[in-house]
């Protein structure tokens, strides 16, 4: 289990040794976004969590053209300690398709090569995709050092696309599967997780169809939406779970951006879009339709677009939720006597008798108890 003294706190960084660390009187988690800089014309936040005080991010959403409308919004951001030693790095969505029709999938190659399609490769499992398609692109050379299935991102990720069955027709049917990959690199290790979901559904056949007959194939639509990994000093990463998963626990997805992105993608798919500033339009109408008052508060709320990010951490440990003095709640990292809420998006937890923050920070500092 994780050390209440795992990373930055107070000033003091990630990577120091190991004794000073542990007498560190507190941790100071303050929340951080994720920008998409250029998507909308100006900068907006696109997600929010909580990180050790003192961590930065780098990287963030960018836009680029592409065949898969879900290729088009690149996420690939890290949240990492100032030595850069521990992380938490999201990636980007990855799709591809695939068929019962050979026919099919020989052209659907062939315009992938070409650039005009999405990329065309059988379906597979959890795992499988970790290592042919995360690993060559973002971990090339890393040793794998473990592999297991994650049945309750699995199960979360098949909730959240279900309702979508329907839309493919009534003999569509969805499937789903998450992994993790221990892996080692250099003086790291991390956790590569991973979640996809298959929508298979019938199309017609193209094999068939050239023969002058008429009838029907199975594609397979495979999305990995959920990717991302944990990495801290060999020897660190079990103790790191309830830090990073309090970490994973918090993200916040901005309600505006949210909806703003998904009308561009349809608009795409529907080839409607002319460019930046039919996207900067779709932004302001967005924002109006969001409503002020809720754009205030999104940081707090709790809605069904933050069930996936709950999801990640389901089976990580060591994470305890507190009331906010506003209401609601935040889960942080458990096993500290402990904690305070400034009522800006700043936790701090310890275990030190007698300690407050108010002696060492400005602000208001309010003290939160468990949720029982």
């Amino acid at each position: 289990m994780l050390g209440r003294a795992l990373l930055l706190s107070l000033g003091l960084l990630a990577g120091a040794d190991a004794t000073a660390v542990a007498q560190a009187p507190a941790l100071h988690l303050r929340r951080v976004e994720i920008a998409d800089p250029a998507g909308f014309q100006s900068s907006v936040a696109a997600f929010a969590l909580l990180a050790p005080a003192g961590w930065s991010v780098r990287g963030g959403i960018a836009w680029q053209t592409a065949p898969c409308p879900l290729h088009m919004i690149v996420t690939h951001a890290a949240v990492e300690s100032p030595d850069g030693s521990y992380a938490l790095e999201f990636f980007p969505t990855q799709t591809w398709t695939w068929s019962t029709d050979q026919l099919a999938n020989e052209v659907a190659q062939r315009m992938a090569a070409a650039g005009t399609a999405c990329p065309a490769r059988p379906a597979m499992n959890a795992i499988d995709a970790l290592r042919q398609i995360y690993l060559p692109a973002f971990r090339p050379g890393a040793e794998v050092l473990e592999a297991r299935g994650d049945a309750a991102l699995a199960a979360e990720l098949f909730r959240a696309r279900q309702g979508e069955v329907g839309l493919y027709g009534a003999q569509a049917q969805l499937w789903s599967d998450a992994a993790r990959l221990r892996l080692r690199t250099g003086g790291s290790e991390e956790w590569l997780v991973g979640g996809l979901t298959v929508m298979a559904h019938p199309v017609p056949s193209a094999s068939l169809a050239m023969q002058g007959a008429i009838g029907s194939a199975t594609a397979l639509d495979s999305v990995m939406s959920v990717s991302f990994a944990f990495r801290a000093p060999a020897g660190q990463l079990d103790a790191s779970e309830p830090v990073l998963s309090a970490m994973l626990r918090s993200v916040r997805i901005n309600p505006a951006w949210q909806m703003a992105a998904g009308k561009v993608l349809i608009a795409v798919a529907q080839a409607q879009l002319k460019g930046a500033v039919d996207r900067a339009n779709i932004w302001r109408d967005a924002m109006q339709e969001i409503g002020e008052a809720r754009m205030q508060s999104w940081w707090r709320t709790q809605e069904s677009q933050d069930r996936t990010a709950l999801a990640f951490s389901q089976s990580l440990r060591g994470v305890q939720s507190y009331v906010e003095p506003t209401g609601g709640s935040v889960e942080l990292p458990a096993g500290y006597a402990s904690a305070w809420s400034n009522g800006l998006g700043d936790y701090v937890l310890s275990s030190s008798p007698g300690y407050t923050p108010a002696a060492m920070m400005p602000g208001q500092w309010t003290e939160i108890q468990p949720q029982r």
